[in-house]
C-alpha cells in the first residue's frame, strides 16, 4: 500500500505519514521526519512513498444515488472515476481519482463520467514497456531520494500508473511538452546511464516523466510527441454543450459576452449572439479557460442528442431547443454562435424585454468533456 506525507492529519498538530486509506502511522515535527518513517516503511514493506498528499474535500453535490434529482444509472460504482482496485478497510468504499478520497459506490456527484469508452476515441494509449520501465525506475530512484528538490506528488502518482501501464491523455500532452523544455538538462554530466554521478535529479525527473535518458530516450520522446498529436487532433471534436441563458455571476461555468443583437425578424422574437468565444479567457473559476475552435464539433453533428436554451441553466425553463427548430447552432471563426426563436411565454418575454433594456447583456454554457478531454497548465491553474 503506498505511504504519503501530510500535515492535515486528524490527530496531528504538525506533519504525519498515512496510508493510502489514510491510516497514521505517525507523527512528526517536522516534514522531514514524516517522509524518512514513509520511506522506511515503503522500503521494508516493498511498497512506495508517493510524496505530500494535497487534500481535496468531496464536493457538497456528493449524495446517495437514489436520490430523487439523481438521474438513473449515475452512481459512483459506473463512474470512470471509481477505481475498484483501491478498496477501503471497511470494504464499503473505494478510492475516486478526480477528488482523491474515498467514495461509495451508491452515492454520486455532478461530476460523474460513464465508465465507458467512447465510440469515436481513434488514440491508442497503449504505453510500451521501455517507457512503463522507466517509469517505474524513476519511482525507485525517487523513494532512494535522488530525485532532488521539487518533485510534485502527482509527478510520482502519475509515473506510478504509467509504470503500470496506464496513462491519461492529458499527461501524454504534457510529457510531450515537458521534454521538449527540459531536454537540456540531460547535457549534465552524470545525466546518462554510466556516467559518472549518474543518476542526476534530471535524469531522474526524466524517468519519472516516462522517458529513459539512454538509448531509447528518442524513442520515448517520439511516441510522446505522436500521441500528444493524435489526442489534440481527436479533440477537436470532443466536448458535448448545452448554450443556456445568463446565470449570476459566482456560479462555476464560464461567463461569456452576448455579442449579438434583437433582430427584428418575423414577430421580433428572434435574436443571435455567441455564448462561447474562441480562444478567450473566462472569467476566473478560480482557474482560467480557454476554449479552442472545434469544441463543438462532435455535438453538433451529433444529431440524436438534443441541445436546449435556459433561463439561468434552469430545465424547467426551457427557451428553445434544437430538436423543435427554434435553436440554431454554428461554429464559426468567432465560436459558437447561437440563433433562437424566442416563445411567447412569460420567461420568453422576460428574457427578451431584460436584452433590449441591456440588462441580460451575457449568455454562459453548460458541457461536459469527454473523459481525459481537458487539457491542463502544469500549475494546474
Amino acid at each position: 500500500m503506498p505511504y504519503f506525507i501530510t500535515d492535515q492529519a486528524d490527530g496531528c498538530d504538525g506533519w504525519a505519514t498515512v496510508k493510502d486509506d489514510g491510516e497514521v502511522m505517525g507523527c512528526h515535527d517536522s516534514k522531514q521526519g514524516a517522509i524518512d518513517q514513509a520511506l522506511a516503511i515503503a522500503q521494508a514493506e516493498g511498497s512506495t512513498f508517493e510524496g505530500e498528499r494535497s487534500v481535496r474535500e468531496l464536493p457538497d453535490n456528493y449524495r446517495p444515488a437514489v436520490s430523487e434529482d439523481v438521474p438513473e444509472g449515475r452512481a459512483c460504482g459506473n463512474c470512470v472515476f471509481y477505481n475498484e482496485d483501491r478498496l477501503n478497510e471497511d470494504g464499503v468504499r473505494v478510492w475516486c481519482e478526480r477528488w482523491l478520497d474515498w467514495v461509495r459506490g451508491d452515492h454520486y456527484c455532478n461530476a460523474w463520467q460513464p465508465d465507458d469508452d467512447d465510440d469515436d476515441r481513434q488514440v491508442d494509449l497503449t504505453v510500451p514497456e521501455y517507457i512503463q520501465e522507466a517509469a517505474a525506475q524513476g519511482v525507485r530512484y525517487h523513494e532512494e531520494g535522488l530525485s532532488g528538490d521539487g518533485v510534485r506528488a502527482q509527478t510520482v502518482r502519475e509515473a506510478t500508473l504509467m509504470s503500470r501501464g496506464q496513462v491519461s491523455e492529458d499527461k501524454v500532452v504534457r510529457v510531450s511538452a515537458w521534454a521538449a523544455r527540459h531536454r537540456a538538462d540531460l547535457d549534465a554530466e552524470g545525466a546518462r546511464p554510466g556516467e559518472d554521478g549518474y543518476p542526476t535529479p534530471g535524469a531522474v525527473a526524466h524517468l519519472l516523466w516516462g522517458i529513459p535518458t539512454g538509448a531509447r530516450y528518442d524513442d520515448a520522446v517520439a511516441w510522446f510527441d505522436r500521441k500528444s498529436e493524435q489526442v489534440k487532433a481527436d479533440r477537436s471534436s470532443s466536448m458535448e454543450v448545452t448554450p443556456v441563458a445568463p446565470r449570476s455571476k459566482g456560479a462555476d461555468v464560464e461567463f461569456r459576452s452576448f455579442t449579438g443583437e434583437l433582430r427584428q425578424e418575423g414577430d421580433g422574437n428572434t435574436f443571435v449572439g455567441y455564448a462561447a468565444v474562441f480562444n478567450s479567457p473566462s472569467e476566473p473559476l478560480p482557474f482560467i479557460e480557454r476554449i479552442a475552435p472545434g469544441a463543438f464539433a462532435k455535438s453538433l453533428r451529433n444529431r440524436k442528442r438534443d441541445i436546449r436554451l435556459y433561463v439561468n441553466h434552469d430545465s424547467n425553463m426551457v427557451l428553445a431547443s434544437r430538436n423543435s427548430g427554434t435553436l440554431r447552432l454554428m461554429e464559426d471563426e468567432t465560436g459558437l454562435r447561437v440563433e433562437a426563436d424566442l416563445p411567447e411565454t412569460s420567461a420568453g418575454r422576460d428574457i427578451r424585454e431584460l436584452m433590449r433594456t441591456g440588462v441580460v447583456d451575457k449568455m454562459s454554457f453548460g458541457f461536459q468533456v469527454d473523459r481525459r478531454g481537458d487539457m491542463w497548465s502544469e500549475d494546474g491553474t
